[in-house]
């Protein structure tokens, strides 16, 4: 995975975002929220449809770009 995100970092002309995800739950309700790991918003689960609503969201916005953010329910 570190070499992952190091092959990224030499990327300079591609605009990627890392979403790292907790365990996948089937939940329909709720909002998500990304962070990073132990800033006090992220939890420790995610509802699929919520991760598709970042990944679309985050499209959109490009608020991550060039990030590792942590995705979860709020």
């Amino acid at each position: 995975m570190v070499e992952i995100g190091n092959v990224f970092n030499k990327a300079d002309e591609l605009d990627w975002t890392i979403a790292r995800i907790p365990v996948l739950v089937d939940r329909k309700d709720g909002n998500y929220a990304a962070g990073y790991i132990g800033d006090g918003i992220t939890a420790p689960l995610l509802s699929r449809p919520l991760f598709a609503k970042f990944v679309f969201d985050e499209v959109d916005a490009a608020v991550w770009v060039h990030k590792r953010p942590l995705v979860s329910l709020v």
